[in-house]
């Protein structure tokens, strides 16, 4: 046996003979289980997007309920791995919900904390009181009384014949209820600020364009449509500026009171003086004597004198009123339109607070305003084009206030 063999022997009996010589060998020694660190999980979120993304071409051709489903599993499984790291709210994401930042938590805002989620609101087409027939009516009584003609054509048409028509013809015009009959419910429905204003959003594209169709069907052509546009912009001018000279005068709903007090009088008095000349008619018939026929006819006299003056003062009360609209903006060259126009508004001042009223007046002045510039830049299109354009397709922009 050589050297070396005999070292190896003997240094195998010593370990053998050694009671605690199976702990320093190296098979045998604790091995450390190694620590999850954030580097393995980030990176396992990375392959975890990688594939997401990978797969956004499936996602497009999938339903919205499966979108729905796909979309939990993915933030269930970002959950899982992510937890307790800083991209934890990439699951919050998949899910939809905005993630909150350290300084909201800290200092939030009281006023979010009340604010309603907001959800998808479908777009509103259609008024349930004032429905879409109402302006398909009103395009076709326009129409039905323009006439073309050379130069301007001639549009019969005013607010006293507007407001008849729509008082014994309510097309398109309901009640809360659904039913026609009931105006005031319906004109105290339609006259705030917001409300005319919603309206005139709502259908005054669908208006023009309904216009510009039925002249069409009446065989109108560009100049001649051009001239129908052009004389409802005139129309509208005008009736703005009458609506902006009523809400101008100062204590309008005082100087209506008045006027009417002096309508009043006058009836009252003429009501005297055709007693006064039925008197005389049965004295007559009676062979009274001439004394009691004259006393009877003085009293006729002087009836007719306070008719007269009940007259006179009716009327000056409708001019000074008619003067006053005009410098606050009326442009009618009729007084009576002024008037009646003047009396329409104070019956809406009977029925709300007046400033309100007064509000409503010269929003529906501003869509009007609005409504002739419109119906101006069409009918200067139509001046130029052979093919009557929509009037969505215009580009007509902001209305004005």
């Amino acid at each position: 046996m050589n050297l070396t063999s005999m070292k190896h022997e003997t240094s195998s009996r010593i370990l053998k003979a050694s009671p605690a010589s199976s702990s320093f060998l190296p098979d045998r020694l604790p091995r450390p289980v190694p620590k999850r660190s954030s580097v393995g999980k980030f990176i396992l979120v990375v392959v975890v997007a990688l594939l997401l993304v990978g797969g956004a071409a499936f996602w497009l051709t999938r339903d919205g309920e499966t979108r729905v489903a796909l979309r939990e599993q993915a933030a269930t499984v970002f959950d899982g791995v992510t937890q307790g790291t800083p991209l934890a709210v990439l699951s919050d994401v998949l899910r939809g919900v905005t993630p909150v930042s350290p300084e909201q938590v800290i200092s939030p805002d009281p006023a979010a904390s009340v604010q309603p989620q907001q959800a998808a609101v479908p777009k509103v087409t259609a008024d349930t009181t004032v429905r879409p027939d109402f302006i398909e009516d009103l395009a076709d009584y326009i129409v039905a009384n323009y006439r073309p003609g050379r130069g301007a054509g001639s549009l019969s048409l005013d607010v006293q014949e507007i407001n008849q028509h729509y008082g014994t013809k309510m097309t398109g015009l309901a009640n809360s209820g659904g039913n026609h009959g009931n105006r005031a419910e319906i004109l105290r429905y339609v006259f705030s600020p917001s409300m005319i204003q919603g309206l005139y959003g709502l259908y005054v594209d669908r208006f023009l364009e309904i216009l510009v169709q039925r002249g069409t069907q009446k065989f109108f052509n560009s100049e001649q449509m051009c001239q129908l546009l052009l004389s409802v912009a005139v129309r509208s001018v005008v009736l703005s500026g009458d609506l902006e000279g009523v809400a101008a005068v100062p204590d309008i709903g005082g100087r209506l009171k008045k006027l009417d007090e002096a309508s009043q009088s006058v009836v009252s008095v003429n009501g005297e003086m055709m007693q006064a000349v039925f008197d005389i008619d049965q004295l007559r018939e009676n062979d009274a004597a001439s004394s009691r026929i004259d006393e009877a006819r003085k009293r006729m006299d002087n009836q007719s004198a306070r008719c007269r003056r009940a007259l006179n003062e009716k009327e000056e009360e409708q001019r000074t009123l008619a003067a006053d609209i005009r410098k606050g903006g009326g442009q009618s060259p009729d007084d009576d339109s002024l008037l009646f126009l003047a009396q329409w508004v104070g019956r809406r001042l009977n029925d709300a607070d007046t400033s309100q009223s007064l509000a409503s007046v010269r929003s529906a002045a501003g869509v009007l305003r609005d409504l002739a510039r419109r119906c101006s830049r069409m009918g200067d299109m139509q001046s130029t084009a052979a093919t009557p354009p929509s009037a969505s397709a215009i580009g007509m922009g902001r209305q004005s206030q």
